[in-house]
């Protein structure tokens, strides 16, 4: 009987181009689809005007699966969220994404994607890199795909890179070893694995591949479509990577932009819990560098009533609890 997927995993959405992200942003600010019912008509307009503005393999409408892919891979990276009415919105982030990467209404319709990459050119984006960089697993967004799990996934990639020992990371690496990281503790035991597996005789290390390969965690990872693949390209499209022979190497032309990104984002993690609307109002808005922090607030004694305390943004609810004298609660709140 084969067994469920461990959600124990890091979640990676199965797309990662660059080019249809900017695309699919700047469609929907084109035909002013932001802010409209996404279910429905409006989706089948957006992938309809996707395929002719030359963004799918094809020139052909997305299908039903490509399309929810690639609204997985945007919101993944918080520039576009799908609220609670089902109305989808570009967020701060996805605007500064437009803004970086704008562009018009192509004069020839129904082009292959490869003729408008080719067209496009190689492209990285500033924006994705801070977002790559913010972006915590796991998050409110993903909790049906990824539990368990405390780390900066763009941060550890690019720790391990910067050692010198290990200097870039296969595909099998990344999926056998990084992709099972639960938290920061878990750096060194990650580094031990990857030298442990290259000092292994060759016969040894294509039999643990074919082993994982038959898990389900091996199967998502590095099977058919695998997320191993997506992650490398995810991690180019910052600019700070670059992938050689199908390892993933840091671009060491960048190298002062690495360590300030580095040092620009902390490594503390706040636990969102299932707090969707907070997460995105760190990770959707760009100028908001630093997580929340946990603020306690304290009824003083003597007070024999109830109250229901909340705290609201607009309609709603970031936090609540039942109070009354002696109780302590706590107010996430942004630094600064």
């Amino acid at each position: 009987m084969t067994r469920d997927r461990s959600l124990e995993i890091w979640h990676i959405p199965k797309r990662g181009s660059i080019h249809q992200t900017i695309g699919a942003l700047n469609i929907i600010k084109h035909f002013e689809i932001d802010g409209k019912k996404w279910p429905g008509t409006i989706r089948k307009f957006f992938d309809q005007k996707f395929a002719m503005w030359g963004f799918t393999s094809r020139g052909r409408s997305l299908s039903k699966n490509a399309s929810e892919t690639l609204e997985a891979l945007i919101k993944y990276l918080g520039l576009l969220i799908i609220d609670v009415d089902r109305r989808i919105r570009i967020t701060p982030a996805g605007h500064a994404l437009i803004e970086e990467h704008a562009i018009s209404e192509p004069q020839k319709k129904k082009k292959a994607l490869k003729e408008t990459e080719n067209e496009m050119g190689d492209i990285h984006s500033d924006v994705i890199a801070h977002q790559m960089m913010k972006l915590v697993l796991t998050n409110p967004t993903i909790l049906n795909y990824c539990q368990n799990i405390e780390v900066y996934p763009f941060r550890e990639t690019i720790l391990l890179l910067k050692d010198t020992k290990i200097s870039y990371l296969s595909p099998e690496e990344l999926a056998m070893f990084l992709f099972h990281m639960k938290d920061s503790n878990g750096r060194q035991t990650v580094r031990s694995k990857i030298f442990q597996y290259r000092n292994m005789p060759t016969n040894k290390r294509e039999k643990l591949v074919k082993d994982y390969l038959k898990t389900p965690e091996g199967n998502l990872t590095l099977g058919q479509a695998p997320t191993s693949a997506y992650w490398r390209q995810l991690c180019i499209n910052t600019g700070l990577c670059k992938s050689i022979k199908q390892n993933l190497y840091l671009n060491h032309d960048k190298d002062k932009e690495i360590e300030s990104l580095l040092n620009e984002y902390e490594e503390r993690i706040f636990n969102f819990k299932d707090n969707k609307l907070l997460w995105e109002e760190y990770y959707t808005v760009p100028s908001r560098k630093k997580q929340p922090i946990n603020v306690q607030i304290k009824i003083k004694e003597g007070v024999s009533e109830e109250y229901l305390l909340t705290v609201l943004k607009g309609e709603h609810l970031i936090a609540g609890s039942l109070i009354s004298g002696g109780t302590e609660f706590a107010v996430p709140v942004f630094p600064g």
